[in-house]
């Protein structure tokens, strides 16, 4: 889970085996919880942004880096 991500100051940086884009892993692969917005993949695996939407990370698309 992560607790402290501020959109514009923070990057996050995947492997681009698991999410075809950045744009795949955020409109297929990202849903609001009570926790907040979470990223699953195909593994059943996830990364939790507490108190933040999915549409606030859909908007600042520019955070995520597929290499």
């Amino acid at each position: 889970m992560i607790t402290d991500f501020v959109a514009h100051n923070d990057a996050v940086q995947l492997d681009k085996s698991i999410f075809a884009s950045v744009n795949d892993m955020l409109s297929n692969h990202t849903a609001d919880t009570a926790a907040g917005a979470v990223i699953t993949d195909a593994f059943g695996d996830t990364i939790t942004f507490a108190g933040i939407k999915a549409a606030e990370l859909q908007a600042h698309a520019g955070d995520f880096h597929l290499v």
